[in-house]
């Protein structure tokens, strides 16, 4: 069984806190299960039984980490660039250290008369991060539809598009590839989409898949599927756009054409075929910070875009509207926890309530 976020699940911990249904289980777990003990539920009617908090399991402070952040770019066209959120939240970063961070997409307006000093603010916000080395600390940028084609989402700036899909030429696509090569980004091979491994101190390796949806063909379908088969203790999938798009739903999300979501079907297939390990999809498009529990996925769109006005009634309690990242983090237990920050304060933040991504799922953090 399984329900809408926050919509079917009643009752409160005894501290008061609700109970939000989980997904995986077709249970309801506690919002936040640090402040409460325990407490009886239903979910969609359905008795769940008596729960308790359990106790919370220590961040491995040798493990992985890493930041997520996207959608930085100006409103619209003519617009000056968001400097001021974007630097702030490389500041934030400055004092949380994570080993990596992946930037979900849409770093420029499409159409503005001077693409490549956008790309140019972006860099200089990431060397707030890394000083005047980006080796130091690794930034992974994902295309977004605003480096392809804004509005078409099925055009494709690969020369060979996947069927579909219409091929498209666009200065902001060549400024995006040299980016790429101005920050250093290790094993791209002239491509959009890459892949880089990382190891923590305590031996566990992570690897930071980076797609391009808006640049698909066959050929990054192959790659996809040989980069999978490589084991490692965590598989991170970036793509801009989230399986759970506009548009995007149970009987849509397979099909490789959906206006909003585009090749989904192929990602989630070759995830399928090299089961194993904590997966978890990195993504953004939408202008908000929340997670996608039924895709394993975790939306950072929050990075100087102004934040989109369905923000406050996408996900009630599970969404946050302002900008900010996320901020993922090996635990003793293997799993990951990934907690939404505020991206001008540099503050944690309780909604959304933080998530554990393990080889089953993802669930709220206990």
């Amino acid at each position: 069984m399984t329900c809408p976020d926050g919509k079917y699940c009643y009752g409160t911990t005894d501290a008061g806190t609700p109970f939000y249904c989980n997904y995986k289980t077709g249970k309801c777990d506690p919002f936040d299960p640090c402040n409460g003990s325990s407490g009886t539920w239903s979910c969609n009617g359905t008795s769940g039984g008596t729960g308790s908090s359990g106790s919370t399991v220590a961040v491995d402070p040798a493990g992985i980490s890493f930041v997520v952040v996207g959608d930085t770019r100006p409103d619209s066209s003519g617009m000056s660039y968001p400097t001021g959120t974007i630097d702030q939240i490389y500041t934030d970063f400055t004092q949380l250290k994570p080993m990596a961070v992946v930037a979900s997409g849409d770093f420029v307006e499409q159409g503005d008369s001077d693409i490549s000093s956008e790309f140019s603010d972006y860099e200089q916000a990431v060397q707030i991060l890394a000083g005047t080395s980006y080796a130091n600390v690794p930034v992974y940028p994902t295309l977004g539809n605003h480096e392809c084609d804004s509005t078409n989402i099925l055009a494709s700036c690969s020369p060979n598009p996947a069927p579909g899909m219409s091929p498209y030429s666009s200065p902001e696509f060549s400024a995006f590839m040299q980016m790429l090569a101005d920050m250093n980004v290790p094993n791209t091979n002239g491509q959009p989409y890459y892949v880089n491994t990382l190891t923590a101190p305590n031996g566990d390796t992570a690897k930071f898949v980076i797609t391009a949806a808006n640049a698909w063909d066959q050929t990054q379908v192959a790659w996809l599927n040989a980069t999978l088969a490589t084991s490692t203790t965590f598989t991170l999938i970036a793509r801009h756009e989230p399986d759970d798009a506009m548009g995007c739903n149970d009987a849509t999300a397979n099909d490789n054409t959906t206006s909003d979501c585009p090749f989904v079907a192929d990602v989630q297939a070759a995830i399928n075929s090299h089961p194993g390990g904590v997966i978890l999809k990195l993504e953004g498009h939408t202008h908000e910070l929340r997670f996608d529990d039924q895709n394993d996925g975790l939306v950072s769109g929050g990075g100087g875009v102004s934040i989109q006005s369905s923000c406050s009634s996408d996900s009630p309690n599970t969404t946050y509207c302002n900008y900010g990242f996320f901020y993922c983090q090996e635990r003793t237990d293997k799993s990951l926890l990934c907690t939404a920050y505020d991206g001008l304060t540099g503050a944690a933040l309780s909604t959304p309530a933080p998530r554990v991504v393990t080889s089953a799922g993802m669930s709220y953090a206990n």
